[in-house]
C-alpha cells in the first residue's frame, strides 16, 4: 500500500469511519448502549492506530514537496495582505506645533516601516 492514492483512499475511509463513531457516541439514544460503545471502542483504538501508519506514509510520500507548498502558501498570504488605515496629522503651519507635528508624525512612520 505505498501508492500515494492508495494512501489518500484508504485515509478517507479511516475518517469517515471515525466521523460515524463520533455521531454514535453523540447520540443521546445510544448512551445506554454501554456494551456495543465498549465494542466500538476497542475498534476504534485499532482505527487510530491505522490512521497514524497512513498519515505517517503519506507524509513520508510527500517530504520532498514540502518546501515548495510552504513556499506557495507563503506567497499567497503575502498577496492578500491588508494594511491598517493611518490617519496622518496634518499640519496647521503654526511654527509652535511643529515640533508635536513632526514627532507624531515620526513615530506614526518609523512604527510601520
Amino acid at each position: 500500500m505505498g501508492d500515494t492514492a492508495e494512501l489518500k483512499s484508504r485515509k478517507k475511509v479511516i475518517k469517515g469511519q471515525l466521523t460515524r463513531f463520533n455521531t454514535f457516541i453523540s447520540d443521546t439514544k445510544n448512551k445506554s448502549k454501554l456494551s456495543e460503545i465498549e465494542t466500538r471502542l476497542e475498534k476504534i483504538n485499532l482505527l487510530f492506530s491505522e490512521f497514524d501508519d497512513v498519515q505517517f506514509k503519506l507524509e513520508l510520500a510527500n517530504e520532498g514537496d514540502e518546501e515548495e507548498r510552504v513556499e506557495v502558501r507563503v506567497n499567497n498570504q503575502a498577496d492578500n495582505v491588508r494594511y491598517p488605515i493611518i490617519n496622518l496629522p496634518i499640519f496647521d503651519g503654526n511654527i509652535e506645533n511643529w515640533l508635536q507635528f513632526r514627532d507624531t508624525f515620526d513615530s506614526l512612520i518609523n512604527v510601520i516601516t
